[in-house]
């Protein structure tokens, strides 16, 4: 056992205890998550002295880099002559030049990947201190080990291009001046990106916190029996409440290590309650949110959604730091990460960059061609649907496809898929995707926070044609919660089996489908899988639409003035208001910003403490 492993496992409980640990980023995050997850009131202490030791081995050891440490560590003449054969061979085939330069800059990008991978793999292996420091997470990335040690491989120019010069020296070694200057570009760009993306990423956090405000746990328990279908090895299963029955187990469990146990055993669809499916009259309930990092479920007034964007969104900020890491030194793959696609995404402009083409209608695609400014055409129907430059199309001619199904590559705008197939698919959609920006852009954010932020960014139904019975007016934009309080079905519901209910609209919430939504084959299929057999439809068209509205002005619909002024645009919001006639209800407000400027209940308590017995926040 070395002596650090040692330290480490005197401050962990004993069930924690062994010989060995992974110190490194990774190993740490999974330690921490498992204390954590056991040890919820101990956690606390447990990171402090953990952190004490750290800082007491880096002040006693330091931390130094020798000659030795900036030595070659793998053969790159390999790399470099395979490398060389591939771009020979797309000369050979006498291919146009921007195509040329595109395949080649594809070829130099993909080995200085492969040597990327090699050289951190080989660093490891020889305990350089470079690669050590990245590896437990202190300083720096990968690519900048492989620049030292091998390649800085190839840069990109003041517009992202690849510059066509793969650099055959490290930075160990010495690299010539043209090499010098060819990453000049790179670095100058991330300089001045590092100043332009903190004020971006801050502000992006402003609006992720604004949208959230009114997303508060306002009572224990919805009851809703509905939730999200989830894979039983999801690993954020754990801490949720069953919204389905499923085996043993009814609606309301709490699925906790031995629940979770027993139901990856049977490898059934669990469909277990979500932010994105909560039925609280405002706000979030207790049990919809889950179990926290504590143990415990959140208690009525905490601000869950404050809480899930700035988990979310101070990652982002601090992100927004790390551009100048990357020296302007091209990656291997294009993926859709980053402060610029996150922020689009959120903010869905009207010019949504490399946006993904999506079947405005079902039917089957007739014909692709390519378009006479680039791109292409695909045909559905009667649809002509144009697919961005430099995207291929996702569709052969004879596919049947879905009304907003994907037609080609690309990021899909989530208003696209709000306006075309629900605003529950939306937010589904919506969640997976952002998780997964994350991820590519090195965080790992809690499924959970970014459902309650899902949820807040995608709640809004735009009424049409209103019912004379119901209390809003044409073009009033109501959040779910106040639609399905006021909901009546059609007087042609019918409880449908599944296999009759295509082609028709929901008229109750399955699942993450909402009300209003046009089943499509896949849908019923998705219902099927989770063993939904039975759901109620009409054929009537709604007299509402899902409206998803840009983060910014997502929580503009509230009817309280007061507590609009908590979000942007205050002009226009106090304009709106004076001429809505609105009001703000201090005694029983669930919006923390009224309550706050009138101090009411000042010193009586914490928010929400006494809402059972008075009814009031």
């Amino acid at each position: 056992m070395r002596a650090i492993d040692f330290a480490v496992s005197q401050i962990l409980p004993e069930d924690l205890r062994k010989d060995t640990y992974d110190l490194g980023k990774k190993g740490m995050a999974g330690l921490m998550a498992e204390v954590a997850g056991k040890h919820p009131k101990d956690f606390p202490n447990i990171v402090q002295r953990l952190g004490d030791l750290g800082r007491k081995a880096a002040w006693l050891q330091g931390y130094t880099t020798g000659g030795a440490d900036t030595k070659q560590v793998i053969d790159t003449k390999k790399y470099y002559a395979q490398m060389d054969a591939e771009i020979d061979k797309l000369r050979r085939e006498k291919l146009p030049a921007d195509e040329f330069d595109d395949q080649r800059s594809e070829v130099m990008r993909k080995y200085s990947d492969i040597i990327e991978r090699e050289t951190m793999k080989a660093a490891m292996k020889n305990n350089n201190a470079f690669a050590q420091a990245v590896s437990s997470g202190a300083r720096g990335n990968a690519s900048h080990v492989k620049a030292i040690l091998s390649t800085p491989g190839v840069f990109q120019d003041s517009k992202g291009r690849t510059i066509p010069l793969f650099v055959r020296n490290s930075f160990g070694d010495g690299v010539r001046p043209a090499e010098t200057l060819a990453g000049t570009y790179g670095a100058r760009t991330s300089v001045v990106s590092t100043k332009k993306a903190t004020a971006k990423g801050g502000d992006l956090l402003k609006i992720m916190t604004q949208s959230a405000l009114n997303y508060n746990v306002t009572e224990k328990d919805c009851g809703v029996n509905n939730g999200i279908a989830m894979d039983p090895m999801d690993p954020s299963l754990r801490g949720r409440v069953l919204g389905r029955a499923i085996g043993e187990y009814a609606p309301g469990t709490v699925i906790d290590r031995q629940v979770v146990s027993r139901l990856r055993r049977q490898n059934k669809p669990v469909v277990a309650r979500s932010a994105m499916t909560c039925r609280a009259k405002h706000g979030l309930c207790s049990k919809c949110v889950g179990i926290k990092a504590d143990g415990e479920f959140p208690k009525i007034g905490e601000s869950v959604g404050v809480t899930a964007a700035e988990a979310i969104g101070e990652p982002i900020v601090q992100g927004a730091l790390n551009v100048k890491h990357t020296g302007g030194m091209a990656k291997g793959q294009k993926s859709f990460a980053g402060l610029e696609y996150i922020s689009q995404f959120l903010q869905i402009p009207e010019e949504f960059k490399d946006r993904a083409t999506v079947a405005e209608a079902e039917g089957t695609v007739d014909k692709i061609e390519e378009a006479p400014q680039g791109g292409a055409y695909i045909t559905v129907g009667n649809e002509r649907h144009f697919v961005l430059p430099g995207f291929a199309p996702t569709v052969k001619v004879g596919q049947r496809v879905e009304l907003g199904e994907t037609l080609s590559e690309g990021l899909i705008n989530p208003s696209d898929i709000v306006r075309l197939r629900g605003l529950g698919e939306g937010r589904k959609y919506y969640a997976t995707r952002l998780a997964q920006m994350l991820a590519d852009s090195g965080q790992n954010p809690d499924p959970v926070n970014v459902e309650i932020l899902a949820r807040s960014a995608i709640d809004n139904y735009l009424i049409d044609d209103p019912d004379e019975d119901d209390p809003w007016l044409p073009d009033d934009l109501v959040r779910e919660s106040e639609l399905l309080a006021n909901y009546k079905p059609a007087k042609d519901t019918v409880d449908s089996v599944l296999d009759k209910a295509g082609g028709k609209y929901l008229q109750a919430p399955v699942l993450h489908y909402t009300v209003g939504t046009k089943l499509t084959p896949r849908m019923v299929s998705d219902l099927r899988t989770a063993g939904v057999n039975r759901v109620p439809v009409s054929t009537t068209v709604p007299r509402f639409h899902p409206e998803m509205k840009r983060l910014r002005v997502a929580s503009h619909d509230s009817d309280d003035w007061l507590a609009s002024l908590g979000t942007s645009y205050l002009g226009g919001q106090m304009r709106q208001s004076l001429e809505r006639g609105d009001e703000t209800d201090i005694a029983s407000n669930y919006h923390y910003g009224p309550r706050l400027a009138f101090g009411a209940d000042a010193g009586e308590g914490a928010f929400g403490e006494n809402i059972e017995t008075t009814g009031k926040f």
